[in-house]
């Protein structure tokens, strides 16, 4: 047995294993920086931290993984071979995405630690932890200085996505994509499977697949910015962090709470709207000098530490810690059956609110059941 402590991170991805999760090179937009971050902090403690399909299952300590419906072979290998391992799981998708990230289901997951940006799971304690998903840091010097005089009116970055969920934002921005169109400054949309789209609307807005997320932002004095959901307390991604660095003021739509993690001086907030002309009127007749109060707004809150907790190192420092505070947890020592029996339990307790997540969340027990 090795003496340092080894920390297993499942690849979130086929595209990441073999270490290629902690190679900031292998995505896009920094994508990768808070694996990399907790890489190298956990490693200048003293641990070893790899993917885990490059370890030995019974030499890993604790076990990281982010979405279990999708790793659960991974995960059952490193269970079967060493009972005693800690299991850390971070949720980082909304159950509209991930049936098992429910709260009704984590509440009864055997896990060590749970680190989530459910603000309402995390009122219940351990093994509930609060942790922001961790975007890449934002320097103030690279923020782009575009002069407002040379910005188009307003973009927007989204890949064409569906659902029926009631709490999906996916139909709202289909609408606010309608309603710029026929407005005298519209609204440019970027993204991907947009390309064969029959709504009039997209046709007139699409401007083609983006590359690189700031560099088609800061062209723009506005971006839309609604979150895949409303009413998730504590969820709040790389969207508005997006608008942020490319220097654009955000029309942001998702977290009810927002305002009590970044101010509301920092983005237009959609819910001050009773309806799109209104919205519009308001963008529209924003000054010059209004609009700077934005941007001055959010390069203070950048430099504030409450913005510390969002980026990849705080996110670091909280696996971190939490690892650290796993020494004064009993050792697990997990059978492979129970350990079975108990994720399937937990995941009876799911509620579909969509056939396709009912069938998807079937579709898991089913494997799960049957796995060896």
């Amino acid at each position: 047995m090795m003496n340092k402590l080894v920390v297993g991170m499942v690849p979130c991805s086929p595209a990441f294993t073999e270490n290629r999760m902690f190679d900031i090179e292998s995505a896009r937009d920094n994508a990768l920086e808070r694996f990399v971050e907790t890489q190298s902090l956990l490693e200048d403690q003293g641990m070893i931290c790899q993917t885990s399909d490059t370890l030995h299952a019974n030499q890993i300590d604790v076990l990281l993984f982010y979405n279990l419906a999708l790793e659960f072979e991974d995960i059952l290998s490193v269970v079967k071979a060493n009972p005693c391992v800690y299991l850390l799981n971070i949720p980082i998708e909304p159950s509209m995405v991930a049936p098992l990230h429910f709260d009704c289901v984590l509440q009864h997951m055997p896990f060590d630690r749970v680190l989530t940006w459910n603000d309402r799971l995390v009122t219940k304690g351990l093994p509930f932890v609060k942790a922001n998903i961790g975007e890449p840091v934002i320097h103030l010097e690279s923020i782009p200085r575009v002069k407002y005089a040379d910005k188009y009116f307003m973009g927007c970055v989204y890949s064409n996505k569906s659902s029926k969920d009631e709490n999906s934002l996916y139909g709202d921005r289909i609408r606010a994509i309608e309603f710029f169109s026929g407005q005298e400054e519209k609204m440019d949309l970027y993204g991907i499977g947009w390309e064969s789209s029959s709504l009039q609307a997209v046709r007139k807005s699409y401007k083609g697949k983006c590359v690189r997320k700031r560099d088609v932002l800061k062209q723009y004095k506005f971006s839309l910015c609604f979150e895949n959901t409303r009413d998730d307390a504590g969820l709040i991604t790389e969207k508005i962090f997006d608008c942020f660095a490319a220097g654009t003021v955000p029309i942001y739509y998702g977290a009810p709470n927002i305002q009590d993690y970044i101010p509301s001086e920092c983005y237009i907030d959609f819910r001050e709207f009773i309806n799109y002309e209104r919205l519009y009127d308001f963008m529209v007749k924003m000054t010059e000098e209004e609009y700077q109060v934005y941007l001055d707004a959010v390069k203070a809150f950048i430099d504030s530490s409450d913005y510390q907790r969002f980026t990849s190192k705080g996110f670091s420092q909280t696996v971190l810690s939490q690892i650290q505070s796993l020494k004064s947890v009993p050792v697990p020592n997990r059978g492979f059956w129970t350990f079975k029996r108990d994720v399937i339990r937990a995941a009876m307790h799911y509620r579909p609110r969509s056939m396709k997540n009912f069938l998807r969340h079937i579709r898991f027990v089913l494997k799960f059941t049957f796995a060896r």
